[in-house]
């Protein structure tokens, strides 16, 4: 199977007792290059955020999505997303 390197620009934000390990991203790094990852306090949504234009909410955890029921909301709300986009930028380094 080919493997085809994503390139969008993918920026990871987690809390302080988020279960995301090294190895993991190093897996993914492997497998479809660079993301960036950092330590933001406190954080419990989450979010997709789409070229720093379109904005998602994720009902649920990412390790437990097709175990349960999960929503993924569209958000439409002008000044809601621009606020979440701006609380989340796309960012160079990695921690």
């Amino acid at each position: 199977m080919n493997h085809k390197k994503i390139s969008a620009k993918l920026t990871i934000y987690k809390g302080p007792y988020s279960k995301l390990k090294n190895e993991e991203i190093e897996l993914f790094e492997a497998q479809n290059g660079k993301i960036n990852v950092f330590q933001k306090e406190p954080i419990h949504d989450r979010y997709l955020i789409l070229d720093q234009k379109e904005c998602y909410l994720i009902s649920t955890s990412l390790n437990s999505a097709g175990k349960s029921l999960m929503s993924i909301i569209k958000i439409e709300l002008i000044s809601a997303k621009k606020e979440i986009i701006e609380e989340y930028p796309i960012q160079i380094s990695n921690v």
